[in-house]
């Protein structure tokens, strides 16, 4: 799993939840994702294993759901919760995610099959302050248009930095 979309999304969010000490209860976002069926199966791995395997696992998956169907999966304050469903995503997309804080507008996103995420996130989405500063950190709250992270980036740089002069760096 080794540089996977899947394992550099987590990567990235444990980065962001440890440098930021994390949000605070009320700042939980609403994630919701509507895996298609194919996911199970489909490439990249780590989204096979993450529908295939991972979540079949969990004890909230519904004992009379096959491990290949369409499935929304919601996380939030509550917990995790998932559930069969007759939607599909668009063509083209192995996924589509909405991440909303606080019920203000959702940023919007898709999961290609090459494991490529892209989010569209309006300006007037609330976002925890914990989280803000992050992204004042790196600049990203200055974009005069749309702005792209590269979340193994940014997880490297979190997790795997060295000191100036390390010679290891020059690797």
């Amino acid at each position: 799993m080794a540089g996977s979309p899947l394992r550099r999304t987590v990567a990235a969010l444990l980065a962001t939840f440890a440098a930021t000490g994390g949000p605070a209860p009320a700042q939980v976002p609403t994630l919701q994702v509507l895996f298609r069926a194919s996911a199970a199966t489909a490439r990249p791995t780590a989204i096979a294993w993450l529908r295939g395997h991972w979540l079949p696992g969990r004890p909230e998956w519904p004992r009379d759901l096959g491990r290949d169907a369409a499935v929304v999966v919601t996380w939030d304050a509550a917990g995790l919760r998932i559930a069969g469903t007759a939607a599909a995503p668009p063509d083209g997309a192995l996924a589509i995610a909405s991440l909303r804080f606080d019920g203000g507008p959702a940023a919007l996103g898709t999961l290609a099959p090459d494991g490529r995420e892209d989010w569209f996130v309006p300006v007037t989405t609330p976002i925890p302050p914990a989280w803000l500063e992050l992204l004042r950190a790196l600049g990203a709250d200055s974009a005069d248009g749309p702005r792209t992270l590269d979340a193994a980036v940014l997880a490297g740089h979190f997790a795997g930095a060295i000191a100036d002069g390390d010679p290891r760096g020059e690797l």
